[in-house]
């Protein structure tokens, strides 16, 4: 039988080493079968050696031993971006998979088979476990494997001689792991299994190995072994301290020498290095050894030695009711080769569960949770997970993309993700959902697929939005509909007012008069504009022009819109005296008019938070125009954007209820942009001046009542971000709304027995204001209030 090359790694970035069944003979002759324990750097580093197309990252102990990277006093070669700490590069995501490479290179090259150890915390994310199974393919370390070190220790025990005996079939193992915030508790379960005719032990794990934070752990023992080699520097230049070795074997019990350390000038100085890490005295937590009752025996790993390693293993001897055994340092590598092996030959390497996936789906019983990963299952390594039975949905006939909302036991938070579907489905088409994952091999794949529609395809969980809530929470909101949201205000167009009537002349005779002038009536013209016979104007609040206008006359109102824009420029700049009615003809032509124009006005804006002059705000008239016309004309989002941003700027006890709150009204009643720019503070600090206006209408003929309601229910958009915001019994601003309101009808009902003219103006506003009530409770029933209160 041929034997096929196997390695065990044990790259964790604080000391480094592998476990391989060959070895290098003179002349570059290998000899299989003979297990080989390589020795890594502590704290080992990669560097790059050589420039251009000879340049190569190297690792191992080759990089241990070379300058570069060390410090100026090593020339072009002492960069810091020569050298790379190992532990850094396994942090980072944008770390490049050939740097990661030469850290396993730099230990063995060539396997057919490989197994790499990863700490058993929660700190190892399945981004990490791509990052380190790319490099491992980079470093051509053959079929490969990622397996938990508290199980590779667990490996090590099962075919070490002197402890094979203490384990059986069933038996319940505890490994204390040493990390580097401080100690990892697992406990797996051995289970039998057979292959043909040979039957062999395999660890099961079920749950995340639980961290304790001590000074104890690799983090602590390095910081503390910094600090006493520091103490050891001549003067305070100690930046070449900090690169010496010896920080590395003081802090992990091993024996060190002096150590000559260069200086960035080139000089050298001699470090001595303390005979012996001064350790703190500290206990472990109780809570340790609760979690290892029951256990049939409890393995301590750790990458120190002696004294460090043994002060620690005293302190876990005192402190375990259970039989306890102190593995090797080469423990993890060797149970990685061991690893190898069986999954060379086919057999169990070991057990997995799969961190659980869960969906939500809606039916006619409501919402429901509904896992994806079965948390009873657990799996043999390097085998794929399907979801047995995948969740099912509907796409409605005419969508092209829905919502899933997804949460991940290793995530805190729940996210929702948008997936695109690419085409409009023509009528209903079921989609199903479902995980693929292997165990520590990564991300999940979260697959979707309709069959109707013969399409498959992937979610994005990295892409997914992250929700501020909990996954309770969620289903609970989902369990009932969202709240109503009040569509955005459209002002319809019509013939009407572009016709002549007994009244005057439409705007067909007034463009085709004015087109003649040199000096158009712009008031005029305005006027017919702003005109609204039978609740049609001349053009809607969109910007469209009946399609029975005639071809010349939209010719002619072109062409006076360019004489307006240039007459406006020409009273910006000073050659033309100020007059408004230029710009009332363009701004009621709404989301027709010119772009530039709404940027001139937000000039104004701008000017007027400065406390600066601007040439056509002469009048407080000239604002009301000036905020309100930017209200009606604005149409792309980089302008809604600096528009609101600048009314929010603007103090609110400042604002006057027919320029800011207008404009703020017009903004988020006729755009379904604008009120996805506000953020909590800014819907507040609305909700605040619509509650100031209310409560200035009281005792009142209402007189100054009219974008108050509007700007309200306009708020009430925000729900296009935030889905369930501002309902009553949920919201202290809804509430507080919702109790203005009634207030208000209220005080419509008292006067309206004794004055006639304020019983009209209950009969105006008292449908919408309980239309409004309903809408703050979520179940409004006219979803075209906006309209209905501009009608009133």
């Amino acid at each position: 039988m041929k034997i096929r090359k196997l390695c065990g790694f044990d790259v964790n970035g604080w000391r480094d080493g592998a476990a391989r069944n060959w070895v290098a003979r003179p002349g570059d002759e290998e000899e299989l079968g003979v297990v080989q324990v390589v020795e890594g750097a502590v704290l080992p580093d990669v560097v790059l050696t050589g420039d251009g197309k000879s340049a190569r990252w190297i690792g191992g102990a080759q990089a241990d031993l070379a300058p570069h990277g060390r410090g100026g006093g090593w020339g072009v070669f002492g960069h810091p971006d020569r050298r790379h700490a190992i532990r850094s590069l396994m942090q980072e995501e944008s770390t490049s998979p050939t740097v990661l490479a030469a850290a396993f290179t730099g230990l063995a090259e060539g396997a057919n088979f490989s197994v790499a150890s990863i700490e058993d915390t929660d700190r190892i994310t399945e981004p990490l476990q791509d990052r380190l199974f790319t490099a491992l393919s980079v470093a051509k370390a053959g079929k490969s494997l990622l397996v938990w070190r508290s199980v590779l220790s667990v490996l090590y025990a099962i075919h070490a001689e002197t402890i094979a005996s203490a384990i059986r079939d069933g038996a319940v193992i505890g490994i204390i792991g040493h990390v580097g915030d401080g100690f990892c508790v697992q406990t797996l379960r051995i289970r039998a299994e057979r292959k043909g005719d040979i039957l062999h032990l395999a660890p099961e794990r079920r749950q995340v190995g639980r961290l304790f934070n001590s000074s104890l752990g690799y983090d602590g023992l390095i910081d503390t072994a910094k600090a006493q080699i520091l103490l050891q520097a001549a003067d305070n230049r100690v930046e070449h301290f900090l690169s010496a070795r010896s920080i590395g074997r003081l802090a992990f019990g091993l024996i060190s020498k002096p150590e000559p350390l260069r200086r960035a000038n080139g000089e050298w100085d001699v470090l001595l290095p303390p005979d012996q890490l001064t350790l703190p005295l500290e206990a472990l937590p109780n809570a340790v050894a609760s979690c290892l009752v029951g256990c049939d025996l409890v393995l301590f790993e750790s990458l120190t030695e002696g004294g460090v390693r043994q002060f620690i293993v005293d302190l876990l001897r005192d402190s375990l009711p259970v039989p306890f055994l102190d593995l090797p340092v080469s423990a993890v590598a060797q149970g990685a080769l061991i690893a190898a092996g069986r999954h060379a030959s086919g057999q169990t390497v070991y057990f997995d569960f799969l961190p659980r996936v869960a969906t939500i789906v809606q039916g006619a019983e409501g919402a429901r949770n509904y896992e994806l990963i079965d948390e009873s299952e657990t799996l043999p390594a390097g085998r794929l997970y399907r979801s047995p039975k995948p969740a099912r949905f509907l796409l409605l006939g005419g969508q092209d993309r829905f919502q899933v909302y997804l949460r991940k036991e290793t995530h805190a938070k729940p996210r929702k993700a948008l997936v695109e579907v690419g085409r409009q489905s023509p009528e209903a088409a079921p989609v199903d959902l479902w995980v693929e994952q292997v165990p520590a091999a990564g991300r999940a794949k979260i697959m979707m697929q309709a069959p109707t529609l013969s399409m498959q395809f992937m979610v994005d969980w990295d892409a997914a939005e992250v929700l501020d809530q909990t996954w309770e929470e969620l289903l609970d909101d989902l369990a009932t509909p969202p709240p109503t949201i009040p569509k955005r205000l459209v002002l319809p167009c019509g013939m009407f007012a572009w016709e002549d009537s007994p009244r005057g002349p439409g705007l067909i005779t007034l463009l085709d008069q004015n087109s003649r002038k040199s000096r158009p009536d712009w008031e005029e013209l305005a006027t017919k504009l702003a005109a609204r016979p039978n609740g049609h104007y001349c053009i809607s609040s969109d910007g469209e022009i009946p399609s029975e206008a005639p071809a010349h006359s939209v010719e002619q109102l072109d062409e006076l819109t360019r004489r307006a824009l240039l007459n406006l420029k020409q009273m910006l700049n000073g050659s033309m005296e100020p007059d408004t009615a230029p710009l009332k003809f363009l701004t009621w032509q709404f989301r027709r008019c010119p772009r530039e124009v709404a940027s001139l006005l937000l000039d104004a804006w701008e000017a007027r938070l400065l406390s600066q002059p601007y040439p056509l705000a002469t009048s407080s008239q000239a604002w009301i125009l000036i905020r309100q016309g930017l209200g009606r004309i604005i149409k792309s989002s980089d302008h809604e954007g600096a528009a609101l941003s600048l009314l929010l700027k603007t103090p609110r006890t400042s604002w006057n209820w027919r320029q800011e709150t207008a404009a703020a009204a017009f903004l988020l009643s006729r755009s379904d942009e604008s009120p996805t720019f506000l953020e909590r503070a800014d819907v507040d600090l609305l909700g605040a001046r619509v509650l100031e206006e209310f409560e200035a209408s009281l005792e009142t003929e209402y007189t100054r009542f009219s974008y108050a309601p509007f700007l309200l229910v306009g708020l009430l958009r925000w729900r296009l971000k935030s889905a369930r915001a501002l309902v009553t019994g949920h919201d202290s601003l809804a509430d507080q709304l919702a109790l203005a309101v009634e207030r208000a009808m209220e005080d419509m009902t008292r006067r309206a027995r004794r004055l006639e003219k304020m019983e009209r103006v209950a009969v105006k506003w008292q449908p919408l204001l309980s239309a409004a009530l309903d809408e703050l409770q979520g179940s409004g029933k006219n979803p075209d209030l906006l309209a209905a209160m501009y009608e009133a």
